[in-house]
C-alpha cells in the first residue's frame, strides 16, 4: 500500500485527529517493504495481497474483435449552409453530392491533402 507517501493535511479534520497522525507518523516504518510486514504481523492484509495495486489498463479504441472502432458521425442540427451562391453551378453541384454522402457516413475528399 502507498501509505508511506502520506503527508499530514488538514482538510476537514479536528486538531486533536491531527496531532494524533503526528505523533504516530514516526512510529510507521519509511519502506514500502517494511510497512507491508507491519501490516502483516498486526494481520491488517492478507497474506497473498500484493505490495501495490496494478496500475488501470488505458482502454483500447477496439470492439470486441479487436478491430478498430467505427467514428460516429452525427449530423449537426440547424447547420445554415453559407454557401448558397454557388447553387446552380458545378462547384455547387459537387457540393451537394459530397453532402450527400457525408450523411450517409461515407468518407468524402482526400482529408485537406
Amino acid at each position: 500500500p502507498a501509505l508511506s507517501h502520506s503527508h499530514a493535511v488538514r482538510h476537514g479534520c479536528t486538531k486533536d485527529v491531527r496531532d494524533m497522525y503526528l505523533e504516530t507518523l514516526a512510529s510507521i516504518p519509511t519502506s514500502e517493504v517494511d510497512l507491508h510486514k507491519m501490516l502483516l504481523e498486526n494481520k491488517l492484509i492478507d497474506p497473498g495481497e500484493k505490495m501495490s495495486r496494478p496500475r488501470m489498463k488505458r482502454k483500447a479504441n477496439v470492439d470486441n474483435d479487436g478491430k478498430p472502432k467505427k467514428r460516429r458521425y452525427y449530423e449537426r442540427k440547424n447547420m445554415r449552409r453559407t454557401n448558397t451562391h454557388l447553387d446552380g453551378t458545378d462547384i455547387g453541384a459537387m457540393l451537394a453530392i459530397a453532402a450527400e454522402k457525408q450523411s450517409q457516413g461515407k468518407s468524402v475528399g482526400d482529408g485537406g491533402m
